[in-house]
């Protein structure tokens, strides 16, 4: 089966064709709390909302929205002990699916080798995964050469001004190219101080109390 660059299966009549396949889309919805669950249009409603829009922005691609719901309400995305999550998995392995789609990278996971070993069984059933936040893979991927703290740091800064948009790609190569964390966390120190500024540093440093409380070593490569 060949796909295209985006995710999406390849005209098997040629690139000159106009026939269109359809692509399976399931949503998949996670909250950590069950809190508000018993609201008639909850945050789990909202996620699947938000991604079903953008799935029939897509429509003219051949994109479909499947029927079935994948909700994990109450559960943790640090780990993949998820209901829903496992049909998903399922559903993946039986051919029933062409396409995830989450309202944010994080609804799928929020541990980073948790989040690669999903990519790795979305890749090996052809199946693609689209955030509706359009958080890019490939950044994703290259913060598994990063220490700990930093993915987490980066991962969830908050999307304002003073947040993840205020960090580039381009500032985290050099980082992660750096075989040990102890040098990692100091470049990044400087990096958030020159991007957020000083007070937001003081106010959200993680590093310290990482490498303390979590054990890591700072000496320990990356890789």
């Amino acid at each position: 089966m060949n796909w295209s660059t985006d995710g999406r299966q390849a005209n098997p009549a040629g690139p000159g064709s106009r026939v269109r396949t359809k692509i399976r889309c399931a949503i998949y919805t996670r909250k950590s709390t069950e809190e508000g669950l018993e609201q008639e249009f909850n945050s789990l409603d909202a996620q699947r909302e938000s991604a079903q829009a953008f799935i029939e922005s897509q429509r003219h691609e051949g994109w479909v929205c499947l029927p079935e719901r994948y909700d994990d309400g109450g559960f943790s995305g640090g780990n993949m002990d998820r209901p829903a999550l496992k049909r998903l998995f399922a559903d993946i392995e039986t051919g029933r699916i062409d396409c995830v789609v989450v309202y944010k990278v994080d609804r799928m996971s929020r541990a980073i080798l948790d989040f690669a070993k999903i990519i790795d069984l979305f890749d090996q059933h052809k199946v693609s995964f689209v955030s509706v936040t359009r958080a890019r893979i490939t950044q994703i991927m290259n913060l598994l050469h990063l220490a700990p703290d930093i993915q987490e740091d980066l991962l969830f800064l908050p999307r304002t001004t003073k947040g993840r948009d205020s960090i580039r790609e381009t500032d985290m190569r050099p980082i992660a190219a750096t075989a040990h964390w102890s040098r990692q966390r100091k470049m990044w120190k400087h990096l958030k101080e020159v991007r957020l500024g000083d007070k937001w540093c003081s106010a959200h440093s993680t590093a310290a109390a990482s490498e303390g409380s979590m054990g890591f070593n700072s000496d320990l490569p990356s890789q």
